[in-house]
């Protein structure tokens, strides 16, 4: 995948695993992320699992179960931090989770 892929203004609430994942084929380049609000992650913030790029800017994560917001295992994935971001960029670590910890669920509004 190489063609602009622009993700703006999303919400992730209590996925029980990552939030956000780059995965499968053989490269994934050209994705901007802006302005993600990322709230209560089993696992990670960003997953790569494959090789490529991607800039996200404005965005922030909290409640993250993971030992560090983006898992990284020497795939060729590099995750650009565009500036103000706060929980989602780094640090990154190479761990398997085999059994995450479910975040809390939040009450309906």
């Amino acid at each position: 995948m190489s063609g602009l892929t622009n993700v703006d203004n999303i919400l992730i609430q209590q996925s029980p695993y990552e939030a956000i994942q780059f995965v499968s084929g053989s490269s994934i380049t050209n994705v901007r992320i802006n302005n993600a609000t990322i709230q209560n992650t089993g696992t990670w913030v960003v997953q790569e699992q494959v090789g490529g790029s991607a800039t996200i800017s404005n965005s922030t994560a909290t409640g993250t179960q993971a030992p560090a917001p983006v898992y990284n295992c020497g795939v060729g994935f590099t995750l650009t931090d565009g500036g103000g971001n706060s929980g989602v960029t780094t640090p990154t670590q190479c761990q398997n989770i085999t059994h995450p910890t479910f975040p809390p669920y939040l009450p309906d509004n």
